[in-house]
């Protein structure tokens, strides 16, 4: 028999991306899984919509926004609890699953009981070949990726997992836990990698099963001050939990001090450095979790960055 997956969506006042998302799952040649929609307090009619259009999906709505990690956290508790599935595979809204990426995801993760996430190749919506960087062989001290997966036919085993899609075996959750709610938005995907990798398992990618990620839908295609702000102070909040600082800090002070320089020089925009600076600060002030930003920093119209090589 198929394992069962419980497929967790987090979403948030997005309910037109959400519903390519599941018209893609339907597709699916997988069949043992359920769907469950964790509705992060979106006020725009999604929880109706999903009950009269997709009435299969189990629904969860929280009443306030629990950002990334809670949200999914949400979900993950709902798949394993009242489901009683084996696997979560986490989705992000902003994507659309080929119909038999999740078979794939699954005959891999079967195969080894030391793998614990299983990621699949994420590529550019638009042009159905760019792929995300920021994945695979990664240097947490430098903050950088240095083997590309791109022309990578194989399957890999990787330090770095991209949170825009992953599955992720029942035992791992029971052995290290939820997510890290602390981080609220960004990093939490470095976080749990560090954690799996740290409690004996291994991550690897399956270039043969594809998600494609909408990116101009989605949060992280984007210089904003919110992004800025998490991005800062969850990265200093990561290598406190699980790098050692002696090496950490002397090789963050420059990078820190040239991001700085670099975003005036770009932008222009002293706001954009101010959210830098306070997610330094609030870092210091062991400030995490979700934050009430300045409404400057809300209200500031964000400029669109390449996230995909």
């Amino acid at each position: 028999m198929q394992p069962k997956v419980g497929i967790v969506i987090l979403t948030y006042n997005r309910v037109e991306v959400l519903k390519d998302c599941l018209l893609s799952i339907l597709e699916s040649t997988y069949r043992n899984y359920v769907v469950i929609i964790v509705d992060n307090a979106s006020t725009d009619g999604t929880s109706d919509v999903i009950m009269s259009q997709f009435p299969s999906a189990r629904l969860v709505r929280s009443e306030v926004n629990l950002g990334y990690t809670g949200g999914n956290n949400l979900g993950i508790k709902y798949a394993l609890r009242k489901e009683n599935c084996d696997y979560v595979f986490i989705l992000n809204d902003d994507t659309i699953v080929n119909p038999n990426s999740m078979t794939k995801l699954i005959n891999v993760a079967e195969t080894n009981s030391k793998i614990g996430i299983v990621n699949p190749k994420i590529l550019d919506s638009e042009t159905r070949s760019r792929m995300c960087k920021r994945y695979g062989k990664y240097n947490f001290y430098l903050g950088i990726g240095y083997s590309s997966l791109l022309n990578k036919n194989g399957i890999e085993e990787i330090d770095l997992m991209r949170g825009t899609s992953f599955l992720l075996k029942k035992e791992v959750i029971e052995k290290i836990g939820l997510m890290d709610e602390n981080f609220f938005l960004y990093f939490d995907e470095a976080d749990l990698s560090y954690r799996v990798k740290k409690a004996g398992y291994i991550i690897v990618y399956v270039p043969t099963a594809i998600v494609y990620h909408q990116i101009l839908h989605s949060f992280s295609g984007t210089i904003n001050p919110i992004v800025l702000y998490y991005s800062t102070r969850n990265e200093l909040l990561f290598a406190r939990k699980h790098l050692n600082p002696l090496i950490f800090f002397p090789l963050w002070i420059p990078r820190f001090s040239f991001r700085i320089i670099d975003y005036l020089v770009k932008f222009r925009n002293v706001i954009l450095v101010k959210a830098i600076l306070k997610g330094f600060y609030d870092f210091t002030k062991n400030k995490y979790g979700r934050t009430i930003l300045p409404k400057a920093f809300v209200t500031i119209k964000a400029k669109p960055r390449d996230i995909f090589s």
